[in-house]
């Protein structure tokens, strides 16, 4: 039986998404498995074929992109051969690398983070991603995130998950609210694009259970005290229920709607009335969301650099691990404006690119591609999303999703045409 790779390609998308949603437990069984997984994708980018490649890669709509993301590894090499070594915040690379031990030269762990899914992308690239395939990924995203919820829940401590949930409800205990918690952002982003999609077969039964997850997740989300995570969950909420804006979408829907705002409310209200309220949580959603010391930490880390190494940078080992906890910043400060505008471009240009394709086509596909894609723009300004363990995937994975889909629809478009002007012989 002959085995279509592409499929195969689809899959180990899907299986690696999977495995980073439960990142910490899969990296004590195999810790290199995404750097295997880059190799295996680069394989399948070179299977595809010289041809295949350079049409992909040098189409008109995306070539400044993919230029862009190629480059800049590139430039992260010449800037390791120059690095003065000088760390700005005095943090050693052992203090935030617990799984390598710490004992790793910091340009090839900078490098490494830069490139790990690039293999990735380009293979997306080439291989182009139709909507449908881009539906199967939403739903991996969306029905793995509960596993993934109490599988990190599970392995908190040696007491049950369900002492866990109490515990983080409560506010005795800290959830990784800037790492962990935002990947689950993209899981709400995955619900309301699928709850909008025609299904033929047990339409209620899914759409509940999109809603069931929904309430688990922003449930979670919200007890975790996560600030960037909830306005960002916010933010994709408002951007499809603005989209929704007509008679048929919100009659179609509006059920659902009410269940999952309805559930979410009634279970805060539980939580109030049979555990009490997180003072924590009061804090950080109250005062706390005014009185942030990040604005200031981003002013003292432009500080540190004079006029020069603003545009050149101090050093791409500058800032390891903490630092201003901003990424653009962060970039600024490892290597200047110029390289960190090129580092950011292709994700912005993604954006606007798949705005103004949702304005002029008005289909589902691109706002979920603008959304997934605002993840990283939106994320960087608290944190640092393409190094982190569970972010870095969602990072690459919606401008690879980006690239796949105008990709397959150009190719769609040769092929109608081709079908409707038969060349005569």
């Amino acid at each position: 039986m002959k085995i279509n790779l592409n499929t195969v390609g689809l899959f180990l998308v899907l299986l690696l998404i999977m495995l980073v949603m439960i990142h910490k437990e899969v990296g004590k069984i195999v810790v290199f498995y995404r750097e295997i997984f880059s190799l295996i994708f680069l394989a399948l980018l070179l299977w595809q074929g010289f041809s295949k490649i350079s049409h992909s890669l040098f189409n008109k709509r995306v070539i400044v992109e993919i230029f862009l993301l190629a480059l800049f590894p590139l430039l992260l090499v010449t800037m390791a051969l120059v690095d003065p070594m000088v760390n700005l915040y005095g943090d050693l690379l052992s203090v935030g690398v617990t799984a390598y031990d710490g004992y790793v030269d910091p340009r090839l762990y900078v490098l490494r983070n830069a490139v790990i899914y690039l293999p990735m992308v380009f293979y997306i690239a080439v291989r182009g991603l139709s909507t449908s395939e881009i539906n199967k990924i939403a739903g991996v995203i969306v029905f793995f995130a509960p596993i993934s919820i109490i599988v990190f829940m599970s392995q908190l401590s040696n007491h049950s998950v369900v002492y866990e949930f109490r515990e983080m409800i409560s506010g005795r205990n800290q959830i990784e609210y800037n790492t962990f918690v935002p990947c689950f952002t993209i899981s709400v982003l995955s619900i309301f694009y699928l709850m909008e999609l025609p299904y033929r077969k047990f339409k209620v039964f899914i759409k509940l259970a999109l809603v069931g997850i929904f309430v688990f997740v922003i449930f979670f989300i919200f007890y975790s005290t996560s600030r960037q995570a909830l306005i960002l969950a916010l933010i994709y909420v408002i951007l499809f229920l603005i989209k929704e804006l007509s008679p048929i979408m919100v009659v179609r829907n509006i059920f659902y709607y009410t269940v999952m705002f309805i559930a979410c409310y009634y279970c805060v209200e539980w939580v109030n009335q049979n555990i009490g309220s997180n003072e924590r949580l009061t804090e950080r959603l109250g005062e706390g969301l005014t009185n942030s010391p990040r604005s200031k930490m981003i002013v003292e880390g432009v500080e540190k650099l004079d006029i020069t190494s603003f545009f050149t940078g101090a050093g791409l080992t500058s800032v390891l691990v903490s630092g201003p906890h901003n990424d653009y910043v962060r970039w600024l400060q490892r290597v200047g404006f110029i390289f960190t505008f090129i580092s950011f471009y292709p994700y912005f240009s993604a954006v606007i690119k798949s705005f103004v394709n949702y304005r002029y086509r008005k289909e589902s596909v691109y706002l979920f591609i603008l959304c997934a894609n605002l993840f990283i723009i939106y994320n960087s300004m608290f944190g640092y999303p393409r190094e982190d363990a569970y972010q870095s995937l969602w990072c690459f994975l919606g401008i690879a999703i980006w690239l796949g889909y105008v990709n397959f629809s150009r190719r769609k478009r040769i092929v109608d045409a081709e079908k409707s002007y038969p060349l005569v012989n």
